[in-house]
């Protein structure tokens, strides 16, 4: 059987528990065993053997393209796909100003909270041509500091 929990830490005086080694709890888990046995033949027959046939045929034969390109602080897009809106992700609250590269107007929009530490806005890019770029700059709410600026082309 395989153990319900393994030790990950040094030995510790008076005990048995040794790195790597069950940590001798009360009973090992049998699900660990039938979900190693569900991969094995899994991957032995080449499909997933517990997933049930209409959730495989809405998936895999019907896959769904997405509308939404999306370019975030942490992860930032230097292109996104033509035919998709840019959501832009912050961790915090803020204003961004934008406009496609060819245009002098700038769009004004308001970063919104969507869950906890992600504000977001998404920008109606559907329409760009490729090669059209789009630039945008954010300030975040209450600070001094002035506008970053980035850009991305659509692709």
């Amino acid at each position: 059987m395989l153990p319900e929990q393994v030790w990950d830490s040094g030995p510790i005086a008076g005990q048995s528990f040794r790195i790597g080694r069950p940590t001798g709890s009360a009973m090992p888990l049998a699900w660990a065993h039938a979900e190693f046995i569900k991969l094995m033949v899994s991957r032995q027959r080449g499909e997933i053997v517990d997933c049930p046939r209409i959730v495989f045929e809405r998936y895999h034969d019907a896959p769904r393209t997405s509308h939404v390109s999306v370019w975030s602080e942490c992860a930032p897009l230097t292109q996104f796909k033509v035919g998709t809106d840019l959501r832009i992700n912050f961790a915090a609250v803020g204003t961004l100003s934008w406009r496609r590269m060819q245009e002098t107007h700038w769009h004004e929009a308001a970063l919104r909270t969507t869950l906890p530490g992600i504000c977001t806005v998404v920008l109606p890019t559907r329409m760009l041509a490729a090669g059209d770029a789009v630039e945008f700059c954010w300030r975040m709410m209450n600070s001094t500091k002035s506008c970053a600026t980035s850009s991305v082309v659509a692709m």
